[in-house]
């Protein structure tokens, strides 16, 4: 064939396409009339329109949302504009084809600081059909910019915990078109314009607060600024630009050992092109120490005068008469500032808590049957009436209606009495009072998690007697108070409290602006009377969008799901810490890497964890390892099994979480760093690092592990993970090395830690070794929980035979029905933990994937201890940090380290989102790109009061859209099952039925029967499911599959599809330029 042929043949092929086509969007139109399809949920790094970012290469991602079955994204193009979102682009992808839509990243010429950028993304689905975006923005931060640089850090010259920083000045033009605040400080800071307090604005144009700016960081590395729009703030001729600082984390979280300094710019731009720059100086600024706050600290609270703040007057207002404030000083700073990278930590008011009750008593009653005493209860205020005596024998008790406050109208409060507040929910929060009292008058507050329970009241100096390493019973495990007191001893030295001063104004309005508190309760002392109109708790955390749900049949277990929720939010707070109340709140790294999956799937945070994980290879590069705890710390420069394995541990999960290569680009130097210190610290060939002289281990477990094998177990756990992490960087060489290694460290492991008997059994010697210091990590015995199925996870195994050896010595050891006398687990009853922080995320896992799902569920539902649902049962809120930390009948636990509001051991519900809801990551097609659905069934029997687990409703709204995951059982059998997934994802369901039950199946739109797979230790039917809603039911014995409401199924495009294939391969062939112009004009515009 002659090549002028080709080209007329050519033509067309494509005339008929261009038909076709045409044709074939008419009939859709007609069949699919009630399908739609969108693209939702825009964010630029991870985060929606942010402000103030500083990367040369920012990600883009959206979510295609449609009721069309197999519905996806075969082509993309993203398109960015400066200024508005219209003209041409100063960036395009072009036409990519490509079925990504999660971190998409800008590769085009630098961007400009201080700027607003537009950005929409244009999709082609399956049918060549495209939807565009509506636009979405972010604004670039600071970068190099020069004026900012000349803004100076603003101190006074005394050591302050709270000083005010103020200038007001004129505005140099008329119309403005935009202004913007860029802020740090060492401490932290609250800014106001022209009497309102600055704020950060939504989308949705509602305002949020941060709280304690710019938060817990590492200043030996740098300091974080932020930025926000203030646009509507200046609405008056004159500026005025005020600045609260208090210490914060800076020199110390328990004193006020750091001076407070403040740097600034405000940038006002106006309509004619000029700008206006505020800068932070010592000419323009002035400064006063007369504040309200006299002392502020994170672990101890904040002193408040309001007769201060009359007589200092409304320094936030333009006009204000600050004549008499002092001249500014300035410090210095030699470490980069750099923009923030994840959220803030801010008040989240969709969450906050109000009181349930309110109880006013005079000191203890004389006579009591409590060992402890109780107290003298005056007045009981609730909504219902109690079942504790204490609360209702001769005492004046109001029932409150359930529609009004437990305030309204006002309570009152005398001197010499004492007032506890119920607010029902422990968290991490700030308190909101209205109340009034004459001048002069103080008012007291103490903030706790738990009351007292009569327990013996410990006469000694508890703190003192500790650091000299007293074992008196009577000081570790007794109460502080009488009954329904307040319970303060495990704040150890943290004081935990906020003074106020009446200046006898009527109702004054008290919330701490330069500390915050973790507690359930408020007790209250005053000097004298005083009437509390209004109480508020305003939850604060740094994660606040919900993206996980998991709901079941089991009242208790949904209050362990929820006690994990109000865990993470209350230690998500700036940074990933350990607990919020008590004289640490520090950012230890084991906790960290223990929850981080779990809170992957809770809560969106994907950019607070990276920014922390950002912190943490700052850290590699510069010691070869993380600490145990980020900075601030001692335990900063300690290297521990387990807790510095998070440099490995949280980019993986970050990666699997999203599907974003740039998470592991961006760590690979340090992860490399961080291998390159295990290998080059093994205490022997391929056993890992000896460590240091404080080892933590399987921290807090109730039956000991050495730390040696721990060790070892997380230095193959690492190496593991580096294999694949090498892989998909391209790194064969290395990870063939690394994969090397692996089996040389599996096998050193076998030799130093199994001892393969005479009779053929074998035994995990995990009571050879250093045990946890401090005995926190449990007698050490053989044959741990923790060793075990540590060694499952990783495959530490020769054969079958020690693969079933290991498991039986595990479920042997979890039923513990009939215990060695001598053991430690002959102390507590069957279907118990007996496994510390660094077993808690990984057991039920291990038992779910080796075909025990039963024993993880007998493990879910006891409630005695220790277990998940006995802090429950003892009235708990949040998760505790000791499975033993509390009990209705032995009363505290050792107050040395009682947190009651730690997050490790929610760590379980990691195993709930990928097991029993049965929604998990494809390692081989990450982010949920294709979900595995893998719903586990509870088929055991029922052997406590704990109702057994027979529905199940959970989903996870992914980066790549909403994923639901339902199901019901009958008699531990299948009954129904329900999934969503969503549009440009497929899933792999393995659905637990018999394979009679699809022997029949009768196939449907968007659900493909593969056959009967083992699966987890189960026999499976496995489908491949499209995008779209799914019904499953039994009928019959039958499995019967059906479409879901609300999706529709579209007409076969197959052929149309195949033409529109070949013509794109044609005009990427270049065949095409030679068609006839009105052929090739057709199908651009197609």
């Amino acid at each position: 064939m002659s090549r002028k042929l080709k080209h007329k043949v050519l033509a067309s092929v494509l005339a008929v396409c261009m038909l076709t086509s045409a044709m074939a969007v008419t009939t859709t139109a007609q069949t699919d009339s009630t399908s739609s399809t969108s693209i939702v949920d825009l964010t630029t790094e991870y985060r929606d329109q942010p402000i103030g970012i500083d990367t040369d290469a920012p990600r883009f991602s959206w979510k295609m949302d449609s009721n069309l079955i197999g519905q996806e994204q075969t082509a993309y193009q993203v398109n960015l504009y400066q200024g508005e979102a219209s003209g041409q682009p100063i960036w395009t992808t072009g036409k990519v084809k490509d079925d990504s839509s999660v971190a998409i990243q800008y590769d085009g010429e630098p961007l400009q600081p201080k700027t607003v950028y537009y950005w929409t993304v244009t999709i082609w689905d399956r049918n060549g059909e495209t939807t565009t975006s509506e636009p979405t923005k972010f604004e670039t931060g600071l970068g190099e910019d020069a004026n900012w640089e000349k803004a100076a850090f603003l101190c006074l010259e005394e050591s302050s915990s709270a000083p005010i920083f103020r200038t007001e000045q004129t505005l140099t033009g008329n119309k403005i078109a935009s202004a913007r605040l860029y802020i740090t400080s060492l401490g932290a800071y609250q800014a106001y314009i022209n009497g309102k307090q600055v704020g950060n604005v939504q989308s949705d144009g509602s305002m949020t607060y941060n709280h304690m700016s710019p938060g817990y960081g590492n200043t030996d590395v740098s300091l974080t600024y932020q930025t926000y729009d203030v646009t509507d703030l200046i609405d008056q001729s004159n500026v005025a630009l005020s600045v609260l600082a208090g210490t914060g984390w800076y020199g110390g979280m328990g004193s006020t050992t750091g001076t407070p300094a403040v740097k600034a710019m405000l940038e006002i731009s106006y309509q004619d092109g000029s700008t206006q720059d505020i800068l932070t100086n010592t000419t323009d600024w002035k400064a006063t120490l007369d504040g309200a706050i006299t002392f502020n600290s994170i672990w101890d609270g904040e002193t408040y005068d309001a007769n201060k703040a009359v007589a200092l007057g409304d320094y936030t207002q333009v006009g204000y008469d600050d004549s008499n404030w002092s001249s500014c000083n300035t410090s210095s700073y030699d470490k980069p500032i750099i923009a923030s990278t994840g959220e803030q930590g801010s008040i989240l008011d969709e969450l906050e808590q109000h009181p349930i009750s309110a109880t006013v008593y005079t000191g203890a009653k004389e006579q009591s049957s409590y060992e402890g005493g109780e107290i003298n209860v005056n007045n009981y205020y609730a909504y219902e009436k109690s079942d504790d005596a204490l609360y209702n024998d001769g005492v004046d008790v109001t029932i409150v209606e359930k529609d009004k406050e437990i305030f309204d109208g006002g309570i009152s409060l005398k001197a010499g009495q004492t007032m506890v507040i119920d607010l029902g929910q422990n968290m991490a929060a700030i308190p909101n009072f209205v109340f009034s009292a004459d001048q002069g008058t103080t008012v007291t507050m103490r903030f706790a998690e738990m009351l007292n329970d009569g327990s013996k009241v410990y006469s000694g100096d508890y703190n003192t007697d500790l650091e000299i390493g007293n074992t008196d019973p009577d000081a570790l495990y007794s109460g502080d108070g009488p009954k329904g007191s307040v319970y303060l001893k495990s704040l150890r030295t943290a004081k935990a409290a906020a003074t106020y001063t009446f200046a006898g104004q009527g109702n004054e309005t008290y919330q701490p602006a330069m500390t915050f508190f973790g507690y359930r309760y408020i007790s209250l002392t005053a000097t004298d009377d005083i009437t509390i109109q209004s109480v508020r708790s305003r939850a604060i955390s740094s994660v606040s969008d919900q993206t996980g749900f998991i709901e079941t049949n089991n009242a208790d277990v949904n209050q362990l799901i929820s006690n994990a929720r109000w865990g993470q939010l209350s230690n998500y707070f700036t940074i990933p810490t350990d607990c919020p109340q008590r004289n640490e709140r520090e950012a230890w790294t084991g906790d960290a890497q223990v929850f981080s999956q779990t809170g992957l799937y809770n809560y969106d945070s994907v950019a607070f964890l990276e920014t922390f994980q950002n912190m943490l290879s700052d850290n590699t590069m510069k010691s070869g390892f993380p600490g145990a705890v980020a900075s601030n710390s001692f335990f900063s420069y300690l290297w521990a099994t387990g807790w510095s394995d998070i440099e490995i541990i949280l980019p993986w999960t970050l990666y699997l979480q999203t599907g974003d290569v740039s998470i592991l680009e961006e760590n690979w130097d340090a992860m490399i760093k961080y291998m390159d210190y295990l290998i080059s610290h093994e205490r022997e060939p391929y056993a890992g690092p000896k460590g240091s002289w404080m080892a933590f281990g399987d921290w807090l477990a109730f039956q000991g592990t050495s730390v040696e094998l721990m060790t070892d177990a997380f230095y193959g756990y690492d190496t593991q993970i580096m294999v694949q992490v090498a892989e998909i960087m391209g790194e064969t060489e290395l990870a063939a090395s690394y994969s090397d290694r692996f089996e040389n460290i599996k096998q050193t492991f076998i030799q130093n830690h199994v001892t393969f008997n005479d009779d053929g059994s074998i035994t995990v010697n995990s009571d050879v070794g250093t045990a946890s210091s401090s005995g926190k990590g449990g007698v050490m015995e053989p044959n741990s929980q923790t060793s075990l199925l540590w060694m499952l996870k990783l495959g530490f195994y020769n054969d079958d035979n020690m693969k079933q050896q290991l498991e039986n010595l595990l479920v042997e050891n979890i039923k513990n029905e009939n215990p060695d006398p001598d053991s430690v687990r002959a102390g507590y009853t069957q279907n118990t933990l007996a496994v510390g922080f660094l077993g808690s995320n990984v057991i039920t896992p291990v038992l779910t994937d080796t075909g025990n799902a039963n024993v993880a569920y007998d493990l879910l539902l006891q409630d005695e201890m220790p277990s998940w649902l006995f802090p429950v049962k003892q009235g708990a809120t949040t998760i505790w940090e000791r499975w033993n930390s509390y009990s209705k009948e032995d009363g505290f636990g050792h107050q040395e380290m009682n947190s009651f509001n730690h997050y490790s051991y929610g760590s379980v519900l990691e195993w709930m989102y990928k097991y029993m809801v049965g929604i998990a990551s494809d390692t081989s097609n990450p982010g949920f790109k294709n979900v595995i659905l893998q719903p586990t069934l509870d088929t055991g029997e029922q052997y406590n009061d704990q109702s057994r687990i027979s529905q199940v409703y959970g989903s996870y709204d992914s980066y790549y859209g909403l994923i639901e995951s339902n199901w019901t059982s009958e008699q531990g059998q299948l009954a129904s099952y329900e999934t969503v997934v969503p549009a440009n994802t497929t899933a792999t369901l393995y659905l637990p039925v018999s394979e009679e039950a699809v022997a029949d199946f009768t196939a449907i739109d968007g659900i493909t029967y593969v056959g009967m797979e083992e699966h987890n230790g189960q026999m499976t039917a496995k489908f491949n499911l499209e995008a779209g809603g799914y019904n499953f039911a039994l009928q019959d014995g039958k499995l019967v599959a059906s479409i879901a409401d609300g999706y529709v199924i579209q007409t076969n495009k197959s052929i149309l599809t195949s033409v529109i294939e070949y013509a794109d391969a044609a005009k990427a062939s270049g065949e095409y330029d030679n068609a006839i112009e009105s052929v090739q004009k057709s199908f651009d515009e197609a």
